[in-house]
C-alpha cells in the first residue's frame, strides 16, 4: 500500500527489543488501522532472538513499514532514532508487546485536530493472556481542564507519566530536550521536559491503547535497574530547580519520591533483599517528612492495617525484616 502527500497524517514509532512471540501482533494492529495516511517505524534495539526476521517479513507486506536496525541502546533512544526518520504530522509511541486498538489513529488524529492539541491525552487497556482487558483511566478528570497546572497534577499522580499514551504533534515535540539515557523513568522525565513548553493539551476519553502485562518486563521485575528510577527523581527535580519552580513545588515533588518509591517499591514489593534494603535506606537519606500534606491525605485515605503497616517500615528496617519473616510465617500457616 503506497500513500501519496507531502506528511502522514501520524507516525507510529515501534521500538522492539527482543519481543519475537508479540511483535507481529503489534505491528498488524497498526497495519490494519480504520486511518491508512500513517507510516509504521519500526526500531529494532538489538534483539538477540527472532523480532529482526518477523519485522523484516512483515516490512514486505506493506510499503508503510521502515525499519531501523540498531545496536542495543535502550527504549528512549530507540524512539529518538524512529523520531528522527519521522514525517507524520503527530506521533506516536507503540510499544513492541502492545498494540492499538483499530480505530485508534483515526480517533485520535480527528479529536487532536479539532482541539488544536499539542499532546493529547487518551485511556488504555490493561491486557492480559486469553483476551482479558481491564480499561484504566490515564487521568483523573476532575483534575483536568483549560486552567489546570498539569506539571503539578503530574508530580501528584493525577495524570499519567507515560509517553505511550500521548498523541503528539511532531513539531511540539521536536522542540523538547528528550533524555535518552535512563532506562527506567524515562517516561516521567520526558514528560515533565514536555509539560515545562506548556502544550496545549486535550483529552479524549476511548481506550485505545493494549498495555500487554508481562511478568518478566522491567515494571515487574526488582533488580539493579530500579535505582534508575531514583535517578529520574533526581532528575525531575534538577529540572524545576532550573526552571525555578522547585521551591513551588516540593512538597509535590517529595510526595512523588514518597509515593513512587517508598510506598510502591519498599512497602508492597514482596522481593526482600539487598536491593529492597539499598533503596529504603536510599529513600530516608531524602529526609521526607510524613507531615507533608500530600503525605498525610494519601495515609488519611488508607485502610488501617495498611497505615500500620506502612507507619511500621517508616521506624527501622529491622522492623520491616521483622514484619516480613512474620507475614511468611502466617502464610504458611
Amino acid at each position: 500500500m503506497d500513500i501519496k502527500g507531502d506528511s502522514m497524517k501520524a507516525s507510529v514509532i515501534i521500538p522492539a527489543y527482543n519481543v519475537e512471540d508479540y511483535i507481529e501482533r503489534c505491528i498488524r494492529s497498526v497495519i490494519n488501522q480504520s486511518e491508512e495516511d500513517i507510516e509504521i517505524i519500526v526500531v529494532n534495539d538489538g534483539s538477540k532472538d527472532c523480532t529482526l526476521k518477523k519485522i523484516r517479513n512483515l516490512q514486505k507486506l506493506d510499503t508503510r513499514i521502515k525499519v531501523i536496525d540498531k545496536k542495543n541502546e535502550g527504549v528512549m533512544k530507540a524512539r529518538y532514532d524512529g523520531l528522527k526518520l519521522a514525517t507524520g504530522d503527530y506521533i506516536l509511541f507503540l510499544d513492541g508487546d502492545d498494540w492499538i486498538d483499530k480505530s485508534a489513529i483515526e480517533s485520535l488524529w480527528l479529536s487532536a485536530e479539532k482541539n488544536s492539541s499539542d499532546i493529547l491525552m487518551y485511556n488504555i487497556y490493561w491486557a492480559y493472556d486469553i483476551k482479558n482487558y481491564y480499561p484504566v483511566k490515564t487521568y483523573e478528570k476532575e483534575y483536568v481542564n483549560k486552567n489546570s497546572n498539569y506539571i503539578e497534577i503530574l508530580l501528584l499522580g493525577k495524570i499519567s507519566v507515560n509517553i505511550w499514551d500521548k498523541f503528539i504533534k511532531r513539531d511540539f515535540l521536536n522542540k523538547v530536550n528528550l533524555n535518552l539515557d535512563l532506562v527506567y523513568g524515562e517516561d516521567l522525565v520526558n514528560v515533565l521536559n514536555m509539560l515545562i513548553k506548556e502544550p496545549k493539551i486535550s483529552f479524549l476519553d476511548k481506550h485505545l491503547y493494549y498495555y500487554y502485562q508481562r511478568n518478566t518486563s522491567i515494571t515487574k521485575v526488582i533488580d539493579e535497574k530500579v535505582f534508575q528510577l531514583e535517578k529520574s527523581f533526581d532528575m525531575v527535580k534538577n529540572i524545576l530547580i532550573d526552571n525555578k519552580l522547585y521551591d513551588k513545588y516540593i512538597e509535590q515533588y517529595n510526595y512523588l519520591c514518597y509515593l513512587n518509591i517508598f510506598i510502591e517499591k519498599v512497602v508492597f514489593n514482596t522481593q526482600v533483599n539487598n536491593i529492597h534494603k539499598r533503596l529504603y535506606y536510599n529513600f530516608k537519606k531524602r529526609k521526607i517528612s510524613t507531615n507533608n500534606k500530600y503525605i498525610k491525605e494519601y495515609m488519611n485515605n488508607q485502610k488501617f492495617a495498611v497505615r500500620m503497616k506502612i507507619k511500621i517500615f517508616n521506624l527501622n528496617y529491622y522492623f520491616v525484616k521483622i514484619y516480613n519473616i512474620n507475614r511468611k510465617i502466617l502464610r504458611k500457616g
